[in-house]
């Protein structure tokens, strides 16, 4: 049986910050993970669940890491760190922002309008559009002819491909104040 994880969603961000640099800094070298775990004497299967982001690593081993990499800890917890903290903490925001509650009171057919407009300006269709923003051409098709419901995933796919902020897309949505909680 497994244990529902007790940590807190600041050590989720912690966490898979960690693991998007650690797998930055490997694949920057061009190292498969057994090439890594064999350099650094670490175990394989721990390893892979710290690049995984489901495990912190020890002090030990996240030196052992580092000292393959001939850097220091300070370096490694530095800019790069920070710039991807900050992705990580900005996609936690829309994670909690976009929820199904609120998808439910977001009037579906602005969101039809909003991704018309967008389609026509840019002059693509709805199968390069959906793949742009990572869902089934499928999806596109029937949300257009109001057939399914806004979800999380359109929403993210939705600021992804127009390069827009969360509170930009809920503002062009008219989505009131009250529920721009999270």
């Amino acid at each position: 049986m497994r244990v529902k994880s007790t940590l807190s969603d600041h050590d989720h961000i912690h966490l898979k910050t960690l693991s998007r640099l650690l797998v930055r800094y490997r694949e920057q070298k061009g190292w498969s993970v057994a090439d890594l775990c064999k350099m650094a004497h670490i175990d394989r299967d721990s390893y892979t669940k710290v690049e995984r982001g489901e495990r912190n690593p020890t002090i030990g081993v996240l030196e052992s890491i580092i000292s393959v990499y001939g850097i220091d800890i300070h370096t490694f917890f530095s800019t790069d760190y920070q710039q991807i903290y900050n992705e990580e903490q900005a996609e936690w925001k829309i994670d909690q922002m976009l929820n199904d509650n609120l998808c439910r009171m977001i009037d579906r057919q602005k969101v039809i309008q909003l991704i018309k407009r967008f389609r026509k300006s840019r002059k693509i269709s709805q199968s390069l559009l959906a793949m742009e923003m990572g869902i089934q051409r499928n999806y596109i098709n029937n949300f257009e002819y109001s057939r399914s419901k806004v979800t999380p995933e359109l929403l993210k796919g939705i600021l992804t491909i127009m390069e827009i902020d969360i509170e930009t897309l809920l503002d062009m949505l008219e989505v009131p104040e009250y529920l721009r909680k999270f």
